[in-house]
């Protein structure tokens, strides 16, 4: 059976949604359905700090790749200037005794 468009004008993100009125059997209405759904998915992680020219940085280390959408990606945080290595270490430690996990919502709306 084929999707017939609906003759409805509707704004924002609702537009692709109301264009359908047969929300069932092709491959564009399944993946509309997708979209619409929010997706969260998380990872244990842990913080630390590396150098860059004598500039520390905060980074996110996952423990394991079970976020599609950051596998291979890197990812962290400048520092204010003037952020000394001992300050950089206290606050990945305090971050690493507050924070269970990260997490990433794909799809629907953001957090």
């Amino acid at each position: 059976m084929r999707c017939q468009p609906s003759a409805e004008v509707v704004t924002g993100r609702t537009v692709v949604l109301a264009l359908h009125k047969n929300v069932g059997g092709c491959q564009f209405c399944s993946i509309l359905r997708g979209m619409a759904e929010p997706k969260t998915e998380r990872s244990n992680c842990r913080f630390t700090v590396q150098g860059s020219d004598g500039k520390p940085l905060l980074v996110v280390q996952l423990y394991q790749d079970t976020i599609p959408a950051l596998k291979g990606a890197s990812f962290g945080f400048d520092l204010l200037g003037g952020t000394r290595v001992e300050a950089a270490k206290k606050l990945a430690e305090m971050l690493n005794e507050h924070v269970l996990d990260m997490f990433v919502t794909t799809g629907g709306k953001s957090v």
